[in-house]
């Protein structure tokens, strides 16, 4: 006795139908959370540590995220010089303790002489443009 799909097209075409359907679903149901504490079981011993820890020294998601839009392209050499200006004087705000930005990232490099880091954005070498946004 062989199984023939082909007897039973209209019932796989439902099935794969209402998956579809419920996965289309739950997508639109996702949510994130931040809360670090649900990865722990209650009352365990490494939750415990984490709360006292927390308590003590405070959390460190306090944080903001700016985005900042140019109509003629990122990546114009006097739109990178004002976007990293914003970047510094951003610090000077209250509150502010510390900041990031593209125009401040480098990605490690392993040399002769060791981790060295090169610019993300090269602001004030628009040669390295196309490169930088390739990498990006």
């Amino acid at each position: 006795m062989s199984f023939n799909l082909t007897t039973y097209r209209k019932l796989v075409f439902t099935f794969f139908t209402l998956a579809i359907a419920a996965s289309i679903y739950f997508i639109t149901t996702l949510r994130f959370s931040f809360d670090f504490e649900q990865f722990f079981p209650q009352g365990d011993e490494d939750l415990i540590f984490f709360q006292q820890f927390s308590k003590e020294f405070e959390t460190d998601d306090n944080f903001m995220l700016v985005g900042v839009k140019n109509t003629e392209g990122v990546f114009k050499k006097d739109f990178l010089q004002k976007f990293d200006s914003l970047t510094e004087k951003s610090l000077n705000l209250p509150y502010i303790l510390d900041n990031q930005s593209l125009t401040k990232i480098q990605l490690p490099v392993k040399t002769l002489f060791g981790i060295a880091g090169i610019p993300v954005i090269h602001i004030e070498d628009t040669t390295y443009y196309a490169e930088d946004k390739a990498r990006l």
